[in-house]
């Protein structure tokens, strides 16, 4: 990952790209916006949905991205403390975090690797992302990458709370957004959406006949996120008891049983 970043340090240095810049360099017009806007309004719609449930559960500073998949900034939701940073470097819907824009940050390079990045200050380019923790991550139906999620904090390191929800926010969002829309795409989309790594671990211990409170004390977490992650597999599993859970993840050969 390092030597990725310094490659895009590299490439930012040879662009031209100042370190210095004080806001994103690119943004759409406000008609081509408003055009991509109501393009991906269902995407946007889903986006705040989700966000409007959770937020009022995060005690610190936080701020909530929705990217296209061409780097541009659709929608947010952020703390006020944020906001102000937000409207001082002039981050908001329109703009674009593609490379050249804002240097190397973690969007950027969630674009280019096809993978979740994790992004610390010193790490982002451009001064004005100094004080930035940043996680990015796309948005897979299938194959196909409908936008990027980025949780964002500034001047903290992201609290454990809000690391938890952003290894499930971006599932939940692409579980909605394909029942949604699953009427109108192929049905080989169907096994798109994946389960974390946390869940086929609490899936696993489920089928090896662990309670809540066993699987929560052998994962180190609260019986509630065991609870919150069991609610969540259900959704993405389309199924309502544990045992239906289990029968379908042994089926799709996700965990196994000896």
């Amino acid at each position: 990952m390092e030597e990725k970043i310094y490659l895009s340090w590299d490439r930012c240095i040879k662009n031209g790209l100042s370190k210095s810049i004080s806001k994103p360099k690119i943004k759409l017009p406000s008609i081509e916006f408003q055009s991509l806007y109501q393009k991906h309004k269902q995407l946007i719609s889903i986006f705040k949905d989700c966000i409007r449930k959770i937020k009022y559960s995060i005690t610190g500073q936080y701020a909530f991205m929705l990217i296209d998949a061409q780097g541009i900034l659709l929608e947010v939701d952020s703390s006020k403390q944020i906001q102000q940073q937000f409207k001082k470097y002039h981050i908001k819907p329109g703009m674009s975090f593609a490379e050249e824009s804002c240097g190397t940050n973690a969007i950027s390079m969630a674009m280019e690797l096809q993978t979740a990045v994790y992004m610390k200050p010193e790490q982002h380019y451009c001064n004005f992302l100094k004080q930035w923790y940043c996680y990015a991550t796309a948005l897979h139906i299938g194959s196909e990458i409908i936008g990027y999620l980025d949780v964002s904090t500034v001047g903290q390191v992201m609290q454990k709370e809000l690391m938890a929800i952003t290894e499930l926010l971006p599932y939940e969002i692409v579980y909605e957004f394909h029942r949604k829309t699953k009427g109108h795409r192929d049905s080989s989309d169907k096994e798109a959406v994946k389960l974390t790594s946390r869940q086929l671990e609490i899936l696993q211990l489920m089928a090896e006949g662990h309670n809540e409170k066993e699987i929560a004390q052998a994962l180190y977490i609260s019986i509630r996120t065991v609870k919150f992650h069991k609610a969540n597999m259900y959704k993405i599993l389309g199924v309502e008891r544990s045992e239906e859970a289990i029968v379908k993840a042994l089926q799709k050969k996700l965990i196994s049983v000896e």
